[in-house]
C-alpha cells in the first residue's frame, strides 16, 4: 500500500508539472495582451518538426543606437513594443524588464549568434497539412512578409494565434 501512495504522488506531481506548463500558455491565449507584429523574411519549413513557418519579426532586428552594450549569446532581453497600425512597432530594447502600459508590452528574448534579439516562444505557427500548398505560396507571392497576431500574459508568455499573409488567416 506504501509504494502505490509514494507511485501516486510521484505521478500527481508531474502531472502537476505538465499542467503548470500548458496553463501558462492557454491563460496567455485567453487574458494575454493581444499584439500583432510584422514577419521578417525566413526560410519556413522545418522537415523533422512538421508542417509549420517559422517566424522572424522586425522587431527582433533592433538597431544598434537601441542595444544595451556588452551582449553576449544567450543574454535575456526584453523588447518594449508599442502600439501602431498594422503592426506593433519596436520602442526599446533592455535588459530589466520595462514597465507596461495598454499601448506598451514587453516581449522576453534571447540575443542570439546572428545578432537578433530572438523572440521567446513565438517562433513558429502551425499550418494544417490541407492549407499547406496555398499558405506556401502566398507566404511566398508576399516575399516571406505577413503579419502574426500573438497574445502576451502578464508574465511574458507568448501565445501565437494567427499569421495573416495575403488576405488568409493560419493558425488559430
Amino acid at each position: 500500500m506504501r509504494r502505490h501512495w509514494r507511485f501516486a504522488v510521484v505521478l500527481l506531481v508531474q502531472a502537476a508539472i505538465l499542467a503548470a506548463m500548458a496553463g501558462r500558455h492557454a491563460a496567455a491565449r485567453a487574458w494575454g495582451t493581444a499584439i500583432t507584429l510584422r514577419t521578417a523574411p525566413v526560410d519556413p519549413y522545418d522537415i523533422l518538426s512538421g508542417y509549420h513557418l517559422v517566424l522572424t519579426y522586425e522587431v527582433e532586428n533592433a538597431p544598434d543606437a537601441l542595444l544595451p552594450r556588452g551582449l553576449a549569446r544567450g543574454d535575456r532581453l526584453w523588447l518594449l513594443v508599442r502600439r501602431a497600425e498594422p503592426a506593433w512597432e519596436l520602442e526599446a530594447v533592455a535588459r530589466e524588464r520595462p514597465g507596461e502600459t495598454p499601448d506598451r508590452v514587453a516581449l522576453p528574448a534571447r540575443w542570439d549568434p546572428w545578432r537578433r534579439a530572438a523572440i521567446e516562444g513565438a517562433d513558429r505557427v502551425y499550418i494544417p497539412e490541407t492549407e499547406r500548398s496555398r499558405a506556401e505560396k502566398l507566404f511566398r507571392d508576399a516575399g516571406g512578409r505577413g503579419l502574426v497576431d500573438l497574445r502576451v500574459g502578464d508574465d511574458g508568455t507568448i501565445a501565437v494565434l494567427r499569421l495573416r499573409v495575403g488576405g488568409a488567416s493560419f493558425g488559430d
